[in-house]
């Protein structure tokens, strides 16, 4: 007797979200981006286009010095903190943010420096990101005897290929697998700049996006704008909530029943900077 077994998928659905939660959660992500250091501190703007220096001299011959970004751990956390907005299923996937935007405003009620913002977002992640032009640059890899051992790969595929295979995944394929064929330095540099260049599009749109919100031609959750994005943030937000309102400690193991003021618990003790001191030197305390 033969035996069937059905076997049913289910499908995980999710509720579509309105325009509103769309900006509320790039704002959100975009401040992260925002918040990095090589953001913070201006350098995207200078290793966002890419250079070289070729030196020729008798004694040493040619050699050629490459401008990236020596901390490599900084453009891994800016490339992990933009990625969101170039995955599909991401709510923030950038043409769905640009759409909500759309949804909300008219072109009427841009400035002429903002209608340009939009225009060269959507101009820059339909060429650089969808396309991967090789606007920049490209490489190919040529054999010693001059044939093509890959086609030409641009600078934009690299970079992508750096935070999927090199940083975040381990199972390159198609054109990220072809990547693999260079080196990992030619990866790397090309994410140093492709990734800075990145950031300025989002940082650009950001502030186009808090300029709208700010006229209130934009509907951005309130929230949106004041909910930490970094740990110093969330940390300086912790102690101000200390600060307003009030924090106790209490012996190990006790129980905290519910209705009670803190207090009235036995051992007790309201948060000082003494019992902080007591607590963080509890070998010199007397309580």
């Amino acid at each position: 007797m033969e035996e069937r077994i059905a076997l049913s998928r289910t499908t995980k659905k999710t509720r579509a979200l309105s325009d509103d939660e769309i900006m509320g959660r790039f704002v959100v992500r975009a401040r992260r981006v925002e918040s990095n250091s090589l953001v913070k501190s201006g350098a995207i703007k200078c290793y966002a286009t890419p250079k070289m220096t070729l030196s020729v001299n008798e004694a040493s011959g040619a050699s050629i010095r490459y401008h990236v970004c020596a901390d490599e751990e900084s453009i891994e956390s800016l490339a992990t903190r933009l990625r969101p907005f170039i995955v599909k299923s991401e709510p923030i996937y950038l043409p769905k943010v640009l759409d909500a935007i759309s949804a909300q405003t008219s072109s009427e009620s841009l400035s002429e420096n903002e209608a340009e913002i939009l225009k060269a977002t959507k101009s820059w992640f339909s060429q650089r990101y969808e396309e991967k032009n090789s606007e920049r640059y490209g490489i190919q890899l040529v054999g010693k005897d001059g044939e093509s051992l890959t086609g030409l790969l641009s600078d934009a595929l690299l970079a992508e290929a750096w935070i999927y295979t090199d940083t975040v995944h381990a199972d390159p394929e198609g054109e990220k697998a072809e990547a693999q064929k260079l080196s990992y330095s030619n990866r790397y540099r090309a994410a140093s700049s492709y990734w800075c260049e990145f950031a300025i599009v989002i940082v650009n749109l950001l502030s186009l996006v808090r300029s709208l919100s700010e006229r209130g031609l934009l509907k951005v959750p309130d929230s949106s704008w004041s909910e930490p994005v970094s740990y110093a943030e969330a940390e300086k937000y912790e102690q101000e909530q200390i600060i307003a309102g009030s924090a106790y400690v209490f012996p190990p193991g006790t129980v905290i029943p519910e209705g009670v003021n803190p207090e009235d618990i036995p051992g007790a003790r309201k948060v000082t900077p003494e019992v902080m001191i007591r607590l963080q030197h509890p070998e010199g305390a007397a309580w």
